[in-house]
């Protein structure tokens, strides 16, 4: 009855959470990659 509707406020969360997702999963390869260099002081 109200598919369209609540579809269409769950898309941007949904979208949020997947970038999310996305940009997690990004830095935890390049930082697999491009280890960091750790200076001890």
């Amino acid at each position: 009855m109200y598919t369209s509707e609540i579809l269409t406020y769950l898309i941007w969360p949904a979208f949020i959470i997947v970038s999310w997702f996305a940009i997690k999963a990004g830095l935890k390869y390049y930082e697999k990659k491009f280890p960091p260099e750790r200076e001890e002081n």
